[in-house]
């Protein structure tokens, strides 16, 4: 909560609390069913596993890294949804690098 509580503020939204640790298939679901923009805010030993429940295209599941580094706050996964009449979603990481010692790699 304190890092989605500030954004949530300001765009006056309240922030769903309905899933917790072990419900990430069923956050993916959930997810999957709905539109427009999700913002999902997750402890690291399991954002991988959520990112492979979005994604049914083997070959994207590939590049989703295994695990997410205990010392990585500076970056951001972001998934595209398949274009009208396509089947392929996009797998993005993109580095924040607001602080000193951000890096612009991404996770492995």
């Amino acid at each position: 909560m304190q890092t989605i509580t500030p954004l949530a503020q300001e765009l006056n939204v309240a922030p769903v609390l309905d899933f917790g640790i072990g419900q990430e298939a069923a956050l993916a679901r959930q997810v999957l069913a709905q539109s427009g923009v999700i913002l999902i805010s997750w402890q690291h030993e399991a954002i991988g596993e959520i990112a492979r429940n979005l994604v049914a295209d083997g070959e994207l599941k590939a590049t989703i890294p295994a695990q997410w580094p205990d010392d990585r706050f500076d970056i951001i996964w972001i998934f595209d949804t398949p274009a009208k009449g396509k089947s392929r979603w996009k797998f993005a990481q993109v580095p924040q690098r607001l602080l000193p010692g951000d890096t612009d790699a991404g996770i492995n």
